[in-house]
């Protein structure tokens, strides 16, 4: 028993020794997503609010979003699930998903690269 509590510690060293360097790569493309879905949701709130008329369709009804739901359509697109409850109409809302949908994949490509990266570099090295 004090063999296997002996290797369990000498696991969770290692599991907490890898998540303290993966940390900063991690906080830095959580940061940089939340940015990027929050100025895409401000771009479609802009929208809505000088073009009439309503530039999205709620649940089959041609109406304005409030923030909240501008902010659920940026998540929605970023993560390209598209669930089709909030559907842009408008052809400049469409041209914003558009750039929004290649942003996400592209952040999350680079991210998960950079993550990878530092997971790979040698304990207590940065890469560069």
């Amino acid at each position: 028993l004090v063999v296997l509590l002996i290797d369990v510690a000498i696991v969770f060293e290692s599991v907490a020794a890898r998540a303290s360097q993966m940390a900063m790569p991690v906080a830095a493309f959580l940061s940089y997503y939340t940015l990027v879905i929050l100025v895409f949701a401000c771009l479609y709130r802009v929208a809505e609010m000088v073009l009439t008329p309503a530039q999205f369709r709620v649940n089959f009804e041609l109406r304005s979003l409030s923030f909240a739901e501008a902010l659920y359509v940026s998540v929605i697109t970023m993560a390209t699930v598209g669930y089709g409850d909030i559907v842009p109409e408008g052809a400049l809302v469409r041209l914003l998903a558009a750039p929004e949908v290649i942003c996400g994949v592209l952040l999350l490509l680079f991210g998960f690269s950079e993550i990878m990266r530092t997971r790979d570099a040698p304990r207590g090295e940065h890469p560069e």
